[in-house]
């Protein structure tokens, strides 16, 4: 769940085993733009030379980096160490939001655990980041892409109380839906529509819906009345 942008507290969690290092400036600049990172780990076998591009990047970008002793030293054991972290900071209620940068499937179930708890999840890897993976985010961004191309967003439909614990979602439909409110206290949709894409933050693509109807619909905070091809919205007096 995401609230403003200066509240919103993100965790970076980066499997460097399985990243490139060049990322790191592109993923911090995405996310410094969203809300404050205020965790930033690496996890990897830090004794070996393969990992030297990663060690000048997280010293130069105030990424602390996890490391494996000689015992437990392997990318699962780094994969293992990134998923207790998450947990652990996802029981303290401390994230609004976990980025993990990876290309690997191991880290599906742990998004979609994330996710279940309420917690956004921005992925960032590569296309051969498996299909399962990159449902399982909230959004997928391709880091061997040039920037401009927009993340790609997982291609599911979110229910309704996913779609009710978006703060940013529900706060842009009933401001709308007041804005454009009649003496009735119904809204025409092609009066609320208009004002969804004047510089809304959301899409209803981003939660798997064509049509904002069947978005509003599906919040269950809105009652939705059929005329023929005309549709009118009202919120609901239960709805805060």
């Amino acid at each position: 769940m995401m609230g403003s942008r200066r509240s919103t507290r993100i965790a970076l969690l980066i499997d460097a085993e399985n990243t490139p290092s060049s990322c790191l400036p592109r993923v911090l600049a995405e996310l410094t733009s969203t809300g404050l990172v205020t965790v930033r780990l690496a996890y990897g076998g830090w004794q070996g030379t393969h990992l030297r591009g990663w060690r000048a990047e997280t010293d130069r970008h105030g990424v602390d980096r996890i490391g494996q002793d000689s015992l437990v030293r392997g990318k699962n054991a780094s994969d293992i160490a990134l998923v207790i972290d998450a947990m652990t900071l996802l029981h303290a209620g401390s994230i609004d939001v976990l980025a993990i940068v990876s290309s690997d499937s191991d880290f599906a179930p742990l998004a979609v655990r994330a996710r279940q708890a309420g917690i956004a999840v921005l992925g960032f890897g590569e296309g051969k980041a498996p299909p399962a993976y990159v449902a399982a985010c909230t959004s997928f961004t391709r880091i061997d892409l040039p920037a401009e191309v927009r993340p790609h967003r997982a291609r599911r439909r979110f229910g309704g109380e996913e779609l009710r614990r978006d703060e940013q979602l529900v706060g842009a439909l009933t401001a709308a839906a007041v804005a454009a409110r009649k003496k009735s206290g119904w809204t025409p949709m092609s009066d609320l529509v208009p004002r969804l894409a004047d510089g809304v933050p959301v899409r209803k693509s981003d939660y798997g819906y064509r049509t904002w109807t069947g978005l509003i619909e599906a919040t269950e905070l809105f009652d939705v009345r059929r005329d023929g091809l005309r549709v009118r919205v009202r919120q609901r007096q239960s709805a805060s």
